[in-house]
């Protein structure tokens, strides 16, 4: 949620009170150190992509508070992420232009043309999606030997039957349901907080992994997130986690 809730005060910082922003995705997150004392912790970001549409790329870090006036060390950055947000019109909830950024110092434009990259990645991962584009030849083979070797596993004339240490994914769905309370909701609307739906998502996976695994998993990143929908205030959420590859 401290993620999130940075990213939006960066965003603001950058378009002004006068629009609504808005969590659209969350790049991936991955834990570069595991933190292995209890220190202070500094949660530094800024805006590292924008180019004069709705959209913004907002980079964020978490790292071991540095001494005052220096800056943290590599080996003291614990986790890294980028943040994408949309700015909207408050009363036709469109997206609405924002001031382009401008960069200078060589660091400026490397981050800028990182950005441009997640942006063309992101864009071409959405075309082609399952729900964009049906499974290619390679996919089709791989979901048609599973089903087969299901079937084998049923079938009275063939000896082969399931391992018993393995597990039909079905068996590993745990689910959760929650009211949406106002607490929660954004600044400008009751819309639940992106940062919180973040949180409960995780949590559910965690406890996922925990009941599949018997002991206590640790977390090593997050795959990019996107928010398709809102969710109102006073709405019923229901969330499900599912193991999906075992290593």
């Amino acid at each position: 949620m401290d993620l999130d809730a940075l990213s939006g005060v960066i965003a603001y910082k950058h378009t002004g009170e006068s629009v609504t922003t808005v969590t659209a995705a969350v790049d991936r997150i991955t834990i570069n150190h595991p933190l292995t004392e209890l220190c202070d912790l500094e949660l530094s970001g800024q805006v590292t992509f924008a180019t004069g549409r709705s959209s913004m790329e907002i980079s964020i870090q978490v790292a071991k508070a540095p001494e005052k006036g220096a800056s943290a060390k590599k080996e003291d950055v614990l986790m890294t992420c980028a943040f994408t947000m949309v700015s909207l019109d408050p009363n036709t909830k469109k997206p609405v232009a924002i001031c382009p950024l401008k960069v200078e110092t060589e660091e400026e434009k490397r981050l800028f043309a990182l950005g441009e990259k997640n942006s063309n990645i992101k864009k071409a991962r959405a075309k082609t999606g399952l729900r964009k584009q049906t499974p290619n030849d390679e996919e089709s083979d791989l979901i048609h030997a599973i089903w087969l070797r299901q079937l084998d596993y049923h079938d009275p004339n063939n000896p082969l039957r399931k391992p018993p240490h393995t597990h039909y994914m079905s068996s590993t769905t745990l689910s959760s349901s929650q009211i949406m309370q106002p607490q929660y909701r954004n600044r400008h609307n009751f819309m639940i907080f992106g940062g919180y739906l973040l949180k409960t998502t995780f949590e559910l996976a965690f406890c996922c992994a925990a009941a599949f695994s018997h002991s206590r998993p640790t977390f090593l990143s997050l795959d990019p997130s996107t928010f398709d929908n809102p969710v109102p205030v006073g709405s019923k959420l229901l969330t499900k986690a599912v193991l999906l590859m075992l290593d």
